[in-house]
């Protein structure tokens, strides 16, 4: 399952590295459109998100307002990790 998972994911990720830069940026301002007008999230006081890496959708957008919720980032140097 998780092969097929990360299989899965990188079809996708190279999928949305293909598309033309502006194209991301609509299809982002869409995604952004969307979240933005759920009850839920407008009745909220925190958000659940991430910093997009490389082709990711930016959700800074929704930022704005909003406490935030980030998953912590580790990056792998040498053979230690550090945060």
């Amino acid at each position: 399952v998780e092969t097929q998972k990360r299989l899965i994911r990188q079809e996708f990720v190279s999928r949305r590295k293909a598309l033309d830069a502006e194209l991301r940026r609509e299809y982002d301002a869409a995604i952004c459109a969307n979240i933005r007008n759920l009850p839920i999230f407008q009745a909220s006081g925190y958000v659940a998100a991430f910093i997009r890496h490389g082709a990711e959708v930016d959700l800074s957008p929704l930022f704005k307002g909003k406490r935030l919720l980030l998953p912590r980032w580790q990056v792998l140097c040498s053979s230690n990790w550090v945060g």
